[in-house]
């Protein structure tokens, strides 16, 4: 009797986000001159001085300076979802004695997604308000369109730490997956391509670290 596997949502929602870091860390390195601004606001307001929101709201530069903080928290998180992932692939794996055929190894998968996703996303007014609302409304639609699809481990952020992708298939499967049908597989290490025994750990959508086992 087959069995379902359990897909962890949460973690191909932090896989998604972190996969714009490369975006955010670009418009941050347009934008970061900015940031004396920043300092500035808070000091006043630190001292008291109110009137800077004021002057903050009228300055030419509001744009670039939220555009600045976006950047860096969407970084920060960026960071907390590496650790985040570094932990998931430490625990609880299941070993089932599987044997997986590996097909292919997806070398390309990180600079895919950087053409396919990331560049266009490069608008050169997203420091004014309507090329920020521009920049938003694009950007939260090829996120919902990555969630519903299962692109999520094309993440040129695990591609940057040294994560491999492959194709595979499970010669001698378990009773939740099924003989012959092909997942893909994030591995911290190398894996190799015929009849490898394999520790596994599922994400959703037919992607699973695994390891050698």
């Amino acid at each position: 009797m087959t069995t379902h596997l359990t897909e962890n949502i949460a973690l191909k929602r932090y896989l998604v986000l972190q996969s714009f870091a490369p975006l955010f860390a670009l418009l941050l390195i347009k934008h970061i001159g900015h940031f004396n601004l920043i300092a500035m606001f808070f000091s006043r307001i630190f001292k008291g001085d109110w009137s800077v929101f004021a002057l903050a709201i009228h300055s030419s530069s509001l744009g670039n300076v939220v555009v600045s903080v976006l950047c860096t928290l969407w970084l920060i998180v960026t960071l907390v979802v590496a650790a985040a992932f570094r932990g998931f692939q430490r625990v609880d794996f299941d070993h089932h004695g599987e044997v997986i055929v590996v097909g292919e190894e997806k070398k390309d998968s990180g600079v895919t997604f950087l053409v396919s996703f990331v560049l266009p996303l490069l608008v050169d007014d997203v420091g004014t308000l309507r090329g920020f609302i521009f920049f938003i409304a694009l950007l939260a639609m090829v996120i919902v369109l990555l969630m519903r699809s299962d692109l999520f481990y094309q993440n040129p952020v695990l591609a940057a730490l040294k994560y491999k992708t492959y194709e595979f298939t499970f010669s001698s499967p378990y009773n939740d997956v099924e003989a012959g049908k092909t997942y893909i597989g994030i591995s911290k290490g190398s894996i190799p391509f015929d009849n490898a025994a394999v520790k596994r750990k599922y994400i959703a959508d037919g992607v699973f670290v695994i390891y050698n086992d």
